[in-house]
Formats: structure tokens, C-alpha cells, sequence
């Protein structure tokens, strides 16, 4: 398995870039981000088990580590000026010391839980990175004619979203089974306003 703990944006704001994503798609084509069940930042990756890893690592284990943060607060996100990164679409955000903190926190507790009980499998807990660089996608692996269109989309339909404020409400477990060829789906959600 292959998990990634994002940060979701309140629903209202999710759905707004989720169709953004979807508008993106019908004018540039099919991305990377689209893999993915909804807008997100991604905050911990690279949580992963070996192929027919016989002791894998512990979904309720990650789950546990969302579940500490449970109504701990929202997180409010201020976009940051647009960055040329050619080959994905992104809403760079500022970070903040509290995303920063949650997030290091996360990922230090992702890397414990891939050590397993055991603690005898450090080189999983060496694969599991923090995404220290916060950023939604909208469109992911795509060439510059692509990016050009993308953008210009953007900038028509979708400028008051692409600069107004965001707020992270809830923590996600998403997950995808390498070995059977799965799609990442959301395994389990824990908000962070009471």
C-alpha cells in the first residue's frame, strides 16, 4: 500500500477546485492531479510498503495519528503570489507556523508507524517525506503548451478563487493498493473544527 495524509479545504472551497480541476482537464486533457479523490495540499508522503510486503504497514496506526488532531482547529491558508512551474499547476500558500507544525508532527508520527511495531523497519520510515513546500494542485505532469492553456483557463474563469484565502478543515488518510493497480481513495477523515 501507498499512503499520503493531505490537508483538505473546507467543502465549499473543495468543491469550487474541484471543478476548476475538472475544467482544467477538458481543456488541457487528462493529469496526474485528477489520480488523486479531491483538491488537497499533500502533506506527508511516501508512506509505502515494499510489494507483497508480508508485515505491512499499520492503517489504524495512521489513522491514530489523524485522530490526534481531531478538533484541534481549522487552519486558515493565505495563497501566495503565482509561481512558473511549468510542468504542474499550483496555488502555492503560505506556510504558516501552525501548517508547519501539524505538518512535521504528522510526519514524524508517519515515520514511527512505518518503523511497525517491531521497530525493525527503518528503511520505510527513511522513505516517508514532508511535502515542506504547501501547495493545491490543480493540474499535475503536464508540458508547457499545456501549462500556457491551463493558466490563461485560470486566469479567465477562476481568478477570484485562485487569490482568495483558504481554510484547512480536515485531515485525510488517502490510499492506493500498488500491487492490484488501485486508485488513491480517501481511507479515512478526521476534521479539525470542533
Amino acid at each position: 500500500m501507498r499512503y499520503i495524509i493531505h490537508l483538505l479545504p473546507a467543502e465549499g472551497q473543495r468543491r469550487a477546485y474541484d471543478d476548476a480541476r475538472a475544467r482544467l482537464a477538458v481543456a488541457i486533457g487528462h493529469n496526474r492531479a485528477l489520480d488523486y479523490p479531491t483538491a488537497h495540499i499533500t502533506l506527508v508522503w511516501a508512506i509505502q510498503d515494499a510489494p507483497a510486503d508480508p508485515a505491512p504497514i499499520a492503517r489504524d496506526a495512521l489513522l491514530a495519528i489523524l485522530e490526534r488532531w481531531r478538533a484541534s482547529g481549522a487552519l486558515p491558508l493565505m495563497v501566495r503570489e503565482p509561481v512558473d512551474t511549468r510542468e504542474h499547476l499550483l496555488l502555492p500558500l503560505a506556510d504558516t507556523p501552525a501548517l508547519a507544525t501539524i505538518r512535521h508532527e504528522l510526519y514524524l508520527a508517519a515515520q514511527r508507524a512505518a518503523t511497525g511495531p517491531a521497530g525493525d523497519r527503518a528503511d520505510r520510515a527513511e522513505r516517508v517525506r514532508e511535502q515542506t513546500w504547501p501547495h493545491l494542485t490543480l493540474a499535475q505532469e503536464i508540458d508547457a503548451a499545456r501549462w500556457e492553456r491551463g493558466m490563461a483557463l485560470l486566469a479567465r474563469e477562476d481568478a477570484e478563487l485562485l487569490r482568495a484565502p483558504m481554510l484547512g478543515t480536515e485531515l485525510a488518510l488517502v490510499a492506493r493498493d500498488i500491487d492490484a493497480g488501485g486508485a488513491y481513495r480517501i481511507v479515512g477523515r478526521v476534521p479539525l473544527a470542533g
